[in-house]
């Protein structure tokens, strides 16, 4: 005699049950390729990498996009958050005895990408190819000599960096404040 139950159904290789929940295997980024590539805690500078540079994988082209080009669609402001975000992944090198004209570097890949990602369509489509936020963790992969305490000397210097990019961010922002004030001075009563 058959059981009007149903058997429950066994979790087969391969599915959800053994990989972890879909949420949680979308903010695991992708393992390291080689061991040259894994260094212990640096997963979250990892996440933060992939979140902003590859989290979407676009279908039938083989691009992926990450949260900065979403971010990017808000005119200026987007920018300027995912910008936030990528100076987290400058100040962690620090830690991780990065040479500092290597961090100068780091920062001006965020920077390129910020002053791109200002100009409207253009920085759109830039998210597709300017990747600063892998470039820095490449970068920090590669000159990463280990996690230390950093030195005074080693914070001032990274304050003075990601304190100029601040500077830079607020004065393009105030540019565009001070432009769109300009415009609508000019337009005529009706329209404002």
């Amino acid at each position: 005699m058959t059981s009007s139950r149903a058997k429950p159904r066994q979790a087969s290789p391969g599915r959800a049950s053994e990989r972890g929940t879909w949420f949680a295997r979308v903010l695991r980024p992708p393992r390291p390729q080689s061991e040259r590539d894994a260094r212990p805690g640096m997963e979250g500078v990892e996440r933060i990498a992939w979140m902003l540079d590859d989290l979407f994988k676009i279908p039938f082209v083989r691009a992926r996009v990450g949260l900065d080009a979403l971010l990017g669609l808000v005119p200026w402001a987007g920018d300027t958050v995912a910008a936030l975000f990528a100076l987290y992944i400058v100040g962690s090198a620090v830690r991780y005895r990065v040479p500092k004209l290597v961090i100068v570097r780091m920062a001006l890949n965020v920077a390129l990408d910020y002053l791109v990602g200002l100009i409207p369509i253009a920085g759109d489509a830039s998210d597709f190819f300017i990747k600063s936020n892998r470039w820095n963790l490449e970068l920090l992969r590669l000159h990463a000599g280990g996690e230390r305490k950093p030195s005074r000397g080693d914070v001032a210097f990274v304050v003075i960096v990601l304190g100029g990019a601040l500077l830079l961010m607020a004065a393009v922002l105030t540019g565009v404040v001070l432009l769109l004030r300009a415009v609508a001075v000019h337009l005529p009563r009706k329209l404002v």
